[in-house]
């Protein structure tokens, strides 16, 4: 359990390696692949067009990974927040009464239970 969140923290903090790394190796798996076809006796090319339909897409393999690494819940996070920011950007006057309500309730809160 401990080696998972250890695994997830990593995978976060250096997330540029981490897609960097993932790509690498699945362009790495591809061509082994092709290079297994092609020992097989299969033409050079047919080998590297067979290699990428069977392995499917870099980019929805990337994202199986991301998501057996519990990397998904966070990407999704991420841009629900970016969107967020950008429409409390886009309205001033809703974000200011939306901060002054929410403070008004944390005081209110606090206040009552201190």
């Amino acid at each position: 359990m401990f080696a998972r969140f250890r695994s997830l923290f990593r995978a976060l903090a250096s997330r540029r390696d981490f897609e960097a790394g993932m790509t690498e190796e699945l362009r790495f798996h591809i061509e082994q692949y092709t290079e297994d076809l092609f020992r097989s006796g299969i033409s050079l090319e047919e080998a590297r067009r067979r290699a990428r339909m069977e392995f499917g897409g870099i980019n929805t393999v990337k994202g199986d990974c991301r998501e057996a690494r519990g990397l998904l819940v966070f990407d999704e996070l991420g841009r629900g927040f970016h969107f967020a920011v950008r429409q409390l950007r886009r309205k001033p006057g809703f974000t200011v009464t939306v901060v002054l309500t929410l403070a008004l309730s944390i005081g209110a809160t606090t206040a009552i239970f201190l």
